[in-house]
């Protein structure tokens, strides 16, 4: 089932958090986050970002890691390879139209982790669904925020519309997709892209099929 990337508790509260509650959370997340940032380079891609024309810094992402983790929660050098790879074919669409190859195109990642790679194309324009087991959606969910116009103004701002976020479980059988739909996203003969970076390293775990 896709979850609402935007709301993130639906309880109504009144109460007001004091300073000393604010400060508590913030020092709780230091301990158990860590933040990575992940510059775009190539000037055909700059392009899409005019905001950061002329002598500003880069356009980039900003992913929260976890600090005590399994492999989903950092960001791996496979997937900022797949990354870079990625801002390259983008860049190869350089028509003075101020869209990438992306814009417009629907993408699955699947295993998203800390969804970095599914947010790196959302900032290209592609519409996208990140896939993970249910534990590791909060953290997708707190990366969306983090580059959202709700968290922040002068920095690259990904539109959360263009991002859904759902539970998928390669090894449920209860979860097999067919062509006519995908976690109730999109038609999989709709979607440009799947996405898939150092998900399959266990010996022990074979691959099954996700799609029937």
């Amino acid at each position: 089932m896709i979850e609402p990337c935007r709301k993130e508790d639906d309880t109504i509260t009144t109460t007001t958090p004091t300073t000393q509650t604010v400060n508590d959370s913030k020092q709780q997340d230091e301990e158990e986050y860590f933040e990575r940032r992940i510059e775009f380079e190539a000037p055909e891609v700059l392009k899409l970002f005019p905001k950061f024309s002329g002598d500003k810094e880069p356009p980039e992402l900003k992913i929260l890691q976890k600090w005590d983790s399994d492999e989903s929660g950092v960001v791996w050098d496979a997937s900022l390879l797949l990354a870079k790879y990625l801002e390259r074919l983008a860049a190869s669409k350089d028509d003075g139209s101020k869209k990438s190859l992306f814009s417009g195109a629907k993408a699955v990642e699947l295993g998203s982790g800390t969804g970095f790679l599914g947010l790196w194309l959302a900032a290209m324009g592609a519409r996208v669904l990140l896939t993970d087991l249910p534990s590791n959606l909060e953290l997708m969910k707190r990366n969306l925020k983090l580059n959202s116009s709700s968290a922040q103004k002068d920095g690259l701002i990904i539109n959360e519309d263009l991002v859904s976020i759902a539970a998928f479980d390669w090894l449920d059988g209860s979860q097999r997709q067919t062509e006519r739909d995908f976690l109730g996203w999109a038609p999989i003969g709709d979607i440009d892209y799947f996405i898939v970076s150092d998900c399959l390293y266990y010996k022990e775990v074979s691959f099954v099929p996700i799609f029937i």
